[in-house]
């Protein structure tokens, strides 16, 4: 049967019932899968300009290290940040275990701290997204017939006689007021589907202006790192070149 045997994305239940309307179905998992897909494919298209920025510092890192750094000391005596510099990578060269097995210590204590704080960033990042897709998993089956009660026993959301349906799935899902008032709107018609289908419109919206804000930042960080960089640098060079252009 069409329920059983399609493949549904993570967050979506499948059905336990025979789908009464089966291309209304399909058009409402093809909108959901082509959101995701969309978000993908711009995601991967603003990322562009970060990489080659990335690629330009690793690129000039490597000629800082190779070229201009060793032409220093063609100029006379390196200056103090530069000995300070050549100090610490030899000390690091000589006790390369050491710092290899410190490095692995500090990563082994940090790690979990760091991959947990990764991952809770991560999940209010795309909060919006998980919440969109349980609801579009409620809104699929309320399409289907099926009772909103039997939705939200599906949905792991165990009605409560004494509370009210809009309220109980607006705190399972953590939603905004609006949100919630737009349930209650619903709850009072009785037009739980085109009310469910505005507030997965509103998160998934939601949910690709967050991801575009922070894909904006990645940029300007790129820039202030290189930035630094280049004054570390610079402030290296500044001594031997004002030097080579007295004596000149």
């Amino acid at each position: 049967p069409l329920h059983t045997a399609l493949i549904l994305p993570r967050g979506i239940p499948t059905l336990d019932a025979p789908i009464s309307d089966p291309l209304r179905y399909i058009r409402q998992l093809d909108q959901h899968v082509t959101h995701r897909i969309d978000t993908l494919k711009q995601l991967g298209r603003r990322l562009v300009y970060p990489s080659v920025l990335f690629a330009g510092l690793l690129v000039n890192a490597v000629v800082m290290h190779t070229v201009v750094v060793p032409s220093l000391y063609t100029l006379g005596d390196p200056p103090m940040a530069l000995s300070l510099y050549n100090r610490g990578v030899h000390a690091l060269a000589a006790h390369r275990w050491d710092s290899l097995l410190g490095l692995g210590l500090v990563a082994s204590l940090a790690g979990p701290w760091l991959c947990a704080r990764i991952q809770r960033v991560w999940d209010r990042l795309n909060r919006d997204w998980h919440t969109a897709t349980a609801l579009t998993g409620i809104h699929m089956r309320v399409t289907q017939g099926l009772p909103i009660h039997s939705c939200l026993r599906h949905a792991g959301i165990p009605p409560d006689p004494s509370t009210r349906i809009s309220d109980a799935l607006a705190a399972a899902f953590q939603l905004s007021p609006v949100h919630r008032h737009r349930l209650a709107i619903g709850e009072q018609s009785g037009d739980w589907e085109s009310h469910l289908a505005g507030i997965i419109h509103g998160l998934t919206a939601s949910h690709q202006d967050r991801i575009n804000r922070c894909i904006a930042l990645i940029p300007a960080l790129l820039l202030v790192i290189i930035g630094g960089y280049m004054l570390v640098f610079f402030s290296i060079l500044f001594q031997p070149l004002s030097q080579s252009i007295y004596n000149l």
